[in-house]
């Protein structure tokens, strides 16, 4: 009897986790032996100035992340100067499929990846997952001293777009590091 109880509550959540969409992953690392409260002034690796970027206009996207980037380090104090600041800052973008497993008839999936479809044919579905790195990288020493990242699931163009402002402040809210 408890046998049949363990495998139904088992099963129950293998059809839970199937209808939930993944986590959103936060996460930074960085070089515990700097002193970030030495860094009061920021500016973009390329070297893009704002002017430049209003004047000739870049991706929506890329202008998106930048003006986000741009208010949350000058709400943690900092400024943002053209030459000789204290970090150079980048970011990098991707969205990429990751195939994920949809249960067959039977309610399991036949395979880590692959699910077959109540004709019996094997399919398989794609999520979309996109990821935003920013890395902080001391100038003088020419060392990436944070890096933090997000990565998600998202469902399409448009909604990656709605997201990239939230997707900065999430990262950023951990700069700087808590001193240990």
């Amino acid at each position: 009897m408890r046998s049949c109880y363990f495998w139904g509550i088992l099963w129950l959540l293998f059809l839970l986790m199937g209808c939930t969409r993944p986590p959103t992953q936060v996460g930074n690392v960085y070089d515990d032996k700097v002193d970030f409260s030495q860094y009061k002034t920021w500016s973009w690796l390329d070297e893009q100035s704002d002017l430049a970027d209003m004047l000739i206009g870049s991706e929506p996207v890329d202008r998106m992340i930048r003006r986000t980037v741009a208010a949350e380090l000058a709400d943690k104090g900092m400024r943002q100067i053209p030459q000789e600041s204290d970090l150079l800052v980048s970011y990098m973008t991707s969205l990429q499929d990751a195939v994920a497993a949809t249960p067959g008839p039977s309610g399991f999936s036949y395979g880590w990846r692959w699910s077959k479809n109540s004709s019996g044919d094997v399919q398989r579905d794609s999520l979309p997952r996109g990821t935003l790195v920013i890395e902080m990288i001391d100038r003088k020493k020419g060392e990436i001293v944070w890096q933090g990242r997000i990565t998600g699931v998202v469902a399409n163009a448009d909604e990656a777009r709605t997201r990239i402002p939230e997707a900065v402040r999430q990262v950023l809210t951990q700069y700087p590091p808590a001193k240990q």
